[in-house]
C-alpha cells in the first residue's frame, strides 16, 4: 500500500499549497463532497464541504499560512480505502488588517478513497501544548511541555 501512502501525501501537499494560495476551487476538489465532511479547529465543528469552504473563504480574507513538518508526516492505512494522516504544522492566521499570530498545531486527518480519488474526509487540529514524543517503534505518548500527562485535557491522555 506504499502507492496509496504516496497519493495521500500528494493530496496533503496539494491541500496545503491550495490553502496557502487561498485557492478555493482547488481546495473544493480535495475535500470529500458530503454533508458528513467534518473540519474541527479550535473547538469549532464545521459539518459539510460547502460550510467548510464558506469558512475558508472568510478566513482567506486575512492571513492564512500553513507550514507542515514533512519529516514528521505519518500516514497509517486503516483499510484499503481509508487512511489516517498525522503531521505537526506551524499555522499563521490573522483577521484582515490585524497582526497575524503563529501557533504550532498537530493535524490529524482521515482520508477516504472515493470513486474518483482520495479526498479529505475529516480534519482536526490540537494545540501543540500537548506534544507527542516517540516512545518506541510506531508508538507515541502524549505529554505536556512540563512532562505531566495528567495535565492534558480529559479525553486526550
Amino acid at each position: 500500500m506504499g502507492w496509496a501512502r504516496d497519493k495521500i501525501r500528494t493530496l496533503f501537499d496539494r491541500l496545503v499549497a491550495a490553502q496557502n494560495a487561498h485557492d478555493l476551487s482547488v481546495v473544493r476538489g480535495l475535500l470529500w463532497n458530503s454533508a458528513r465532511f467534518l473540519w474541527v479547529a479550535r473547538g469549532t465543528l464545521i459539518w459539510g464541504r460547502e460550510a467548510g469552504l464558506k469558512r475558508f473563504e472568510a478566513l482567506y480574507q486575512g492571513t492564512w499560512r500553513l507550514e507542515a513538518n514533512a519529516a514528521e508526516l505519518h500516514v497509517t492505512m486503516l483499510s484499503h480505502d481509508v487512511a489516517q494522516l498525522y503531521v505537526p504544522v506551524v499555522f499563521t492566521i490573522g483577521p484582515p488588517g490585524q497582526p497575524a499570530q503563529t501557533t504550532r498545531f498537530l493535524v490529524n486527518q482521515t482520508i477516504t478513497k472515493t470513486y474518483v480519488s482520495w479526498r479529505l474526509r475529516w480534519h482536526m487540529t490540537a494545540s501543540s501544548g500537548a506534544i507527542c514524543e516517540r516512545s518506541g517503534p510506531g508508538r507515541a505518548r502524549a505529554r505536556t511541555r512540563r512532562g505531566n500527562p495528567s495535565a492534558l485535557p480529559e479525553g486526550t491522555r
